[in-house]
């Protein structure tokens, strides 16, 4: 990514440390801060955190909505639930925003937290370089996590539920 991308996107992940609106945190001074990861979940390989320029997958989810599914992953075991705030910059496109009350933590995972994109528009947006920063925050406690990457296409699968609907599955 530019570095002027990065600049932006570091003193957005700072006001969104700060409770911006962007994330809908409040001020943060009574609330503790903890660390966590976002990442992706198979159930074959678990929890794996985004590294360095992430491959965002991009999702059909139900109804035809386009989506990304992401996580998020803590040594704080006795975090419950929280509600989540998301925000995304899509490199030549959209600032897409969003939330997600009640969001359940069992060991330390999150439930998933999806992110859905204003247009359902594959092609527009596959490819494209990505910025995302998540805040999940309790009564007393929160943290803010971030990933960069790009958009991709590599799941033919549609995402309606717990099991996803794919090519291979419908038959000739």
């Amino acid at each position: 990514m530019r570095s002027s991308r990065r600049v932006a996107f570091a003193l957005g992940a700072a006001a969104c440390a700060s409770g911006s609106p962007d994330t809908g945190g409040g001020d943060g001074a009574d609330k503790s801060e903890f660390t966590c990861e976002l990442g992706s979940f198979t159930k074959e390989g678990g929890f794996a955190p985004f590294g360095e320029n992430a491959e965002l997958e991009l999702q059909m989810g139900f109804q035809g909505f386009l989506l990304v599914s992401a996580y998020v992953g803590t040594s704080e075991r006795d975090f419950p639930a929280g509600d989540a705030a998301m925000s995304m910059v899509v490199e030549g496109a959209d600032r897409i925003d969003g939330k997600q009350p009640g969001v359940a933590f069992v060991d330390g995972l999150s439930d998933e937290i999806l992110i859905f994109f204003t247009a359902n528009y594959l092609s527009y947006y596959e490819g494209r370089g990505a910025d995302l920063v998540v805040r999940v925050e309790d009564v007393s406690r929160y943290c803010v996590v971030s990933a960069s990457g790009t958009l991709v296409d590599d799941d033919p699968c549609i995402h309606t539920g717990a099991d996803p609907i794919c090519p291979e599955d419908t038959g000739p």
